[in-house]
């Protein structure tokens, strides 16, 4: 059982430490959101006409 101990522990540590990041990230959720005010604020015309192509790219075709 001691060998159990010595398995599981360090599992459990780096389980909730990797699982403490991905809900912060999650929480947080700025990610798109911030991409697209950083877009929208940036004064390079180049980079605003590829979001807009991306953004036409993911839309659903009519």
């Amino acid at each position: 059982m001691d060998w159990w101990r010595k398995v599981a522990l360090p599992v459990k540590k780096v389980w909730c430490a990797v699982s403490t990041r991905c809900y912060k990230a999650r929480k947080n959720g700025a990610g798109l959101l911030k991409l697209h005010n950083d877009i929208e604020t940036c004064g390079y015309e180049d980079v605003q006409i590829m979001w807009e192509m991306l953004i036409r790219r993911s839309e659903p075709p009519q």
